[in-house]
């Protein structure tokens, strides 16, 4: 009987894991895309030659669907430098250019060092320019949390669109860290 009540806390646990993870992946794979101002395109890892990875790349290109499809009439791109010593806003601007967006459709945010901080500075830009919410382009794994980010910030009703998908061996940590950092979102901001 003892024994069965310390495995409570973990089947609790256990369940409350398997139940979020699944709604990341409803979330994730369900995209809500409207005709809105806005494709926020969160940053990701520009290879050391200065390209974008190719998971970055697969965000830039869901996002310059949706501004040929008339979605969106702006794509603001949010990154950080990376480790690799690239600006991740300043190289996805430049790919969207050379993949035909207009200068004057794309907004750079090179201050968007984590979700949390893209989230905060597209709230200060909202609210200047009065957007309607944007559409979150990201990967799928990564929507829900992305989401959360821009609710903490004061933005409500965020739409979605996730990169074309490539499974990746990496999904298999991308998938759980998401479970614990939307619960450290929550806690921490």
């Amino acid at each position: 009987m003892k024994e069965s009540r310390a495995r409570l806390p973990l089947r609790v646990f256990a369940l409350w894991f398997t139940l979020h993870t699944a709604y990341i992946l409803y979330d994730g794979f369900n995209d809500r895309i409207e005709k809105t101002d806005v494709a926020l395109v969160f940053g990701n890892k520009v290879e050391e030659s200065g390209v974008p990875s190719e998971r970055l790349e697969r965000r830039l290109q869901r996002s310059l669907d949706l501004y040929k499809e008339g979605f969106v009439s702006l794509v603001v791109v949010s990154g950080g430098l990376g480790v690799e010593g690239h600006d991740e806003a300043a190289v996805m601007r430049e790919w969207l250019i050379q993949n035909g967006v207009p200068q004057s459709a794309i907004i750079q945010d090179s201050a968007g060092k984590d979700s949390i901080a893209s989230a905060r500075r597209y709230a200060e830009l909202s609210e200047s320019r009065n957007w309607m919410p944007p559409i979150v382009v990201t990967d799928y794994f990564h929507i829900t949390r992305s989401k959360l980010a821009l609710r903490l910030a004061g933005v409500h009703g965020a739409f979605s669109a996730h990169a074309p998908l490539r499974p990746h061996i990496k999904e298999l940590y991308y998938i759980p860290r998401e479970f614990f950092a939307f619960y450290y979102y929550l806690l921490k901001y």
